[in-house]
């Protein structure tokens, strides 16, 4: 299928979703910022504040996975901090990224990855800034929300994976070991989980999305194959949360 068919499909895509409820995720709408870092690595507080004003913006799809591999480092007063959002499946993703856009084996944090093909300091505002404003917006997916049936319905311009990310919409954690011993991080969006749903392509494709507790808020991302460049990206619908799955 030629290029400016699969963007006609998508585009028809996008307008049949336009009449459902909560689809209000237009194609390119939103760019996708992700942070590495870790509760336990002293640079990484500017970098939790920064992603959490960029959480706000409505331009952007933001979420912050915190790292294991801080863990067992103890700071100066010589005790570690286990820091409790992180996961090794988070480092991999890291990893995973540092590999293909870096073509090194290891990450450092604080970092940010702008639509899964840039890579940034966490900290360093004007060039996260400056990478969002040139994304790529030309292989958007279409992604819509059907909240009364708890699903999403993707239609990517090639083939894809489609993922969900489950998220703490907000948390404050006291830090009382390792290099942040004394600080208090307040984040926004902590990555708590992420799922597969399935392959996409130009057809359209629907899934079930998780039940939500209340502070909790998922996100649906849709990336080229082998953790790729992003596709598109759209926060769920609050209406799920507090609702059993069906």
């Amino acid at each position: 299928m030629s290029r400016s068919a699969r963007a006609s499909m998508v585009a028809a895509a996008a307008a049949l979703f336009a009449g459902q409820a909560s689809a209000d995720e237009g194609p390119g709408r939103r760019a996708l910022v992700e942070m590495f870092l870790s509760q336990s690595c002293k640079a990484s507080p500017p970098a939790a504040d920064l992603a959490r004003e960029l959480a706000a913006r409505e331009d952007l799809v933001v979420l912050t996975w915190h790292v294991s591999y801080w863990n067992a480092m103890a700071g100066k007063a010589g005790e570690a901090w286990d820091d409790p959002f992180s996961r090794e499946a988070f480092d991999a993703r890291q990893r995973r990224y540092n590999l293909r856009i870096r073509h090194r084996d290891r990450g450092f944090t604080p970092q940010a990855v702008i639509n899964g093909e840039a890579i940034a300091v966490g900290f360093r505002r004007e060039e996260i800034d400056r990478l969002i404003a040139a994304r790529k917006a030309s292989a958007a997916a279409a992604i819509s929300f059907d909240a009364a049936a708890q699903q999403v319905v993707v239609a990517a311009g090639e083939a894809g994976e489609a993922f969900v990310v489950t998220f703490l919409e907000r948390a404050e954690t006291p830090v009382t070991g390792g290099d942040n011993a004394g600080r208090v991080f307040v984040e926004a969006n902590i990555a708590t989980g992420m799922k597969r749903l399935g392959a996409v392509d130009s057809e359209t494709a629907t899934f079930a999305l998780p039940a939500l507790d209340p502070g909790e808020g998922c996100a649906v991302i849709v990336q080229a194959p082998d953790q790729g460049p992003a596709l598109g990206a759209a926060y769920c619908p609050k209406i799920l949360q507090g609702r059993e799955q069906g």
